[in-house]
Order: C-alpha cells, then sequence, then structure tokens
C-alpha cells in the first residue's frame, strides 16, 4: 500500500513539474505561443491573453469602495487600495523610504545600485528596467498609435494620451492645501507643493546649485556638459533638450495654433499664451520683497531681484563686462562679432537679434496702436509708451550719485553717469571726434554724407535723420498736446513747452 502511495505522489509530481516546465519555459526562450484573438498579439503565458482581452472590451469589474475608480484586473485593483490606506511596509534600506508595494521598492534600488542592464540596440543608451527600454525605443520607431479622440493627435503611449485628455475636459480635482489651486494631475500637485516649502534635495555635483526635482537636476547638468545633441534639421542649430528643438522648429514654421481670446493675438506655444493672458488680466502675484514691487510671472521676480543684489556672475570673454543674465551676455558677444542673421525683407537691414528685427519692421507699417491717455500721442510699442507717460507724470525715481540729479528711466541715468567720468570711447573714422554714446556717434557720421533719405510726405522736405522728420510732421498735425498750467497756452512739443515756462519765472 505504502509502495503505491509513493509511486503515485512521485506520478504526480512529475506531472506538475511536466505542465509547470511547459508553462514557464517560454518566459525564458522567448517563444509566444498564446496569441490574442482580437489584436493577434502574442503572449508567452496562457492567463496574460485573458487580462489582454479585456482593454478592448473595457470591461472594468473591480471597483474601489473608497474612491469608486474601476480597475479590470484584481491585481490592479489591490495595488491600488494601498493608496488609501497609506500602508508603506516596503523600506529601502539605503535611504529609508518606504513604498506601498515591494515591486516599487525594487524599481526604487535601481536607483542606488546604477545598474542599466537593458541597453537599447539603436542608440545604445540602458536603461535599469525593461518597461522603460520599450518606451524608448518607440522614440526610435515614430510609432504613434494612440490616437485623441477630441482633436485628433496621437501619442506613442496610453498613458500620454490619458495626461493630454485632460486638456480638453479642463478637470482639476487635485487642490492645493496652501493656495487653493488645482491641478489635474496629482503628480503635478506634488511639484507644486514644493514650491510653498521651499525643499531642494537634489544637488548639483559641480555648482553646488539645488533644485527640488531630480529631473530638473538632469536638465541643468547639461548646462555644464555642453552636451547637445538634438539638431535642428533646417538650420542645423544644436539643443540639449528635444523638447527644446521642437519649440525651436516651430520658428521655422510660423505656426501658431495658440489664439487668445481677448485680443485675438495667435501663439505658437500654449505657455506663451498663458503668459500673454496675464496682460489683459492684471493679475501680479508675485512681491519682491525689497521693495514691494509685483510682477505676473515668478520668473521675472527672479530677475528683478538681481537688480538688488546686483549679482552678475557671467563675465564676456572679450571686454570684461559682467551680466545678472546668460541671455544678457549672449546678446552682449554679438557686439563683438558684428553677426546680423536676421534681415529685413523690405530695406534689407540686417539684425543681430530677431527680436530687434521685429521692433523694426514696424517702421516700415506706420502702426502705432499704443496711444497715451493723456496727450493722444501714438507709437508702435507698448513699452515705448510706457517711457513717454513718464514725461506727464514727472516721476524720476533713478537719482546720479555724483550730482543728486534724478531721471525716469534707469538707462538715462546710466548715459548721464557718462558727463562725470567724461569717458568717450566711440571714435568717428572720417573725423577723429569722440563720443560718449554709439547712438551718438551715429547720428554725427550722417554729418559727413550729406545723405538726406527721410522725405516729409506733406510738403516734400528731406531730413538726414527719421527722428529729426518724425518731429517735422508732428508739427503738421497741429496737434499741441503739451499745456502749461500758468496761462493755459498749449505746445506742440515739450521742447516749445520748456521755452515757454521760462518767459513766467524769468
Amino acid at each position: 500500500m505504502r509502495a503505491s502511495l509513493l509511486t503515485k505522489a512521485k506520478s504526480v509530481r512529475k506531472d506538475m513539474q511536466g505542465r509547470m516546465t511547459s508553462t514557464n519555459t517560454p518566459t525564458h526562450s522567448g517563444v509566444r505561443p498564446h496569441e490574442s484573438r482580437e489584436c493577434g498579439k502574442r503572449f508567452s503565458n496562457r492567463s496574460n491573453p485573458k487580462h489582454h482581452t479585456l482593454t478592448h472590451t473595457g470591461a472594468r469589474n473591480h471597483e474601489c469602495e473608497v474612491c469608486g475608480k474601476c480597475f479590470n484586473q484584481k491585481g490592479h485593483f489591490n495595488t491600488h487600495t494601498l493608496t488609501h490606506t497609506s500602508a508603506r511596509n516596503h523600506e529601502c534600506e539605503v535611504c529609508g523610504k518606504c513604498f506601498n508595494h515591494k515591486g516599487h521598492l525594487n524599481t526604487h534600488t535601481l536607483t542606488h545600485t546604477g545598474a542599466r542592464n537593458h541597453e537599447c540596440e539603436v542608440c545604445g543608451k540602458c536603461f535599469n528596467q525593461k518597461g522603460t527600454l520599450k518606451l524608448h525605443t518607440l522614440t526610435h520607431t515614430g510609432e504613434r498609435n494612440h490616437e485623441c479622440e477630441v482633436c485628433g493627435k496621437c501619442f506613442s503611449r496610453k498613458g500620454t494620451l490619458k495626461l493630454h485628455l485632460v486638456t480638453h475636459t479642463g478637470e482639476g480635482n487635485h487642490e492645493c492645501e496652501v493656495c487653493g489651486k488645482c491641478f489635474s494631475l496629482k503628480g503635478i500637485l506634488k511639484k507644486h507643493t514644493l514650491t510653498h516649502t521651499g525643499e531642494r534635495n537634489h544637488e548639483c555635483e559641480v555648482c553646488g546649485k539645488c533644485f527640488s526635482q531630480k529631473g530638473t537636476l538632469k536638465l541643468h547638468t547639461l548646462t555644464h556638459t555642453g552636451e547637445r545633441n538634438h539638431e535642428c534639421e533646417v538650420c542645423g542649430k544644436c539643443f540639449s533638450l528635444k523638447d527644446t528643438l521642437k519649440k525651436h522648429t516651430l520658428t521655422h514654421t510660423d505656426e501658431r495654433n495658440h489664439e487668445c481670446e481677448v485680443c485675438g493675438k495667435c501663439f505658437s506655444l500654449k505657455g506663451t499664451l498663458k503668459k500673454h493672458t496675464l496682460t489683459h488680466t492684471g493679475e501680479r502675484n508675485h512681491e519682491c520683497e525689497v521693495c514691494g514691487k509685483c510682477f505676473s510671472h515668478k520668473g521675472t521676480l527672479k530677475l528683478h531681484t538681481l537688480t538688488h543684489t546686483g549679482e552678475r556672475n557671467h563675465e564676456c570673454e572679450v571686454c570684461g563686462k559682467c551680466f545678472s543674465l546668460k541671455g544678457n551676455l549672449k546678446k552682449h558677444t554679438l557686439t563683438h562679432t558684428g553677426e546680423r542673421n536676421h534681415e529685413c525683407e523690405v530695406c534689407g537691414k540686417c539684425f543681430s537679434r530677431k527680436d530687434n528685427l521685429k521692433i523694426h519692421l514696424v517702421t516700415h507699417t506706420d502702426a502705432r496702436n499704443h496711444e497715451c491717455e493723456v496727450c493722444g500721442k501714438c507709437f508702435s510699442q507698448k513699452g515705448t509708451l510706457k517711457l513717454h507717460t513718464l514725461t506727464h507724470t514727472g516721476e524720476r525715481n533713478h537719482e546720479c550719485e555724483v550730482c543728486g540729479k534724478c531721471f525716469s528711466q534707469k538707462g538715462t541715468l546710466k548715459l548721464h553717469l557718462v558727463t562725470h567720468t567724461g569717458e568717450r570711447n566711440h571714435e568717428c573714422e572720417v573725423c577723429g571726434k569722440c563720443f560718449s554714446r554709439k547712438g551718438t556717434l551715429k547720428l554725427h557720421l550722417v554729418t559727413h554724407t550729406d545723405a538726406r533719405s527721410h522725405e516729409c510726405e506733406v510738403c516734400g522736405k528731406r531730413f538726414k535723420l527719421k527722428s529729426i522728420l518724425d518731429r517735422h510732421v508732428f508739427r503738421h498735425s497741429g496737434h499741441k498736446g503739451f499745456k502749461c498750467d500758468v496761462c493755459g497756452k498749449r505746445f506742440m512739443t515739450k521742447c516749445d513747452i520748456v521755452r515757454h515756462m521760462k518767459v513766467h519765472f524769468s
């Protein structure tokens, strides 16, 4: 009897081993004998096609009792319930961080070991997870099988499509407990909370700068390595980030799909549109702790604070001049190289910067949409109007430390300081006369040419300088925007009223 039981047990064990071998060996051999009836996708395990069919049927029979979220597999449901219990029983032995799932802990430990065993066959880049490698391969194939039903945009990953759909619904269910701001994704809320805590645990090993997010640190390290692997196919310009390259390509296509609902102005990037809308709302929530000035963007506030600290860490290698911003240094270097790649299609004049070309183009259109509410004078740029309004308010907040004279603009104060130093670095090549400003030298050079290229359309009189023509044309309009407070007499220009005021106080 005992011998027969042993024989039977051996046969059962042998049968079980045979089943296990037949079921599990394909995972190692790469054989996928089980095919999905819906899409033809193949699997190594018999149960996998059953789970996979649920993605086609959309059946979600496992509902969470806490939040009502439904799942198609019981395993996913069990993993989800841990997010409500806050039970984190799996602790990392290296850093002490806790996780609610053992699989998440296993993935986390790879960040400490640095093991990257999954290599891309196309570019050789290595990853610590097989799933991450799969997602990476899509960047080479360009496969985008997940299409948005609202706008038709396609994505390589289903998860990315889900995130995109939120942009159409406008759903913001995750609220910040500090400021009440709502977000569509929990992950974005987590990143946002760091702006309140000020926590910066990710430090750069090169310069010591700290960041709140590991991803931001990775982007920052590229500024030290100078690595630029993403090249523009149109102009050959290289970028360190693929996203920056995408934004750059829009400058070649001139595609502007994001329209402002208030003024109808179009933008190529959604983020730029968001910043633009603040110009209509007037919202300024970022206040300077030094002077109390408010700004609509946090980034603008950061730039403003440098005016108080006087920090200038970016030095020009040619002349030694220092700047507070790297961008300003780049613009400055163009003055040494003389590079002017942006040409005006109307007159052929070239500029070193694209924004300067845009400003110049307005001189050909004669569009002056920014009107002064005090005197009615119109300007082509909003910034010029702001500077003009100071002539009416009399506000002069920039004082000279030498003589005490006050100015409405910081730039005017800088020009004034040259009168005390006597510095004249701009020399005329014709007569040798020196000037403190490059602009003054340009005006002076006209006196040597006898060229009068600017003609008045009213009387035909010609002028050497456009500024003189503008003043002349203004006299034809007959508009008198400057009123004398003593006698009420009105004048066309500021010079005229200053000259008139001497009559009263002589």
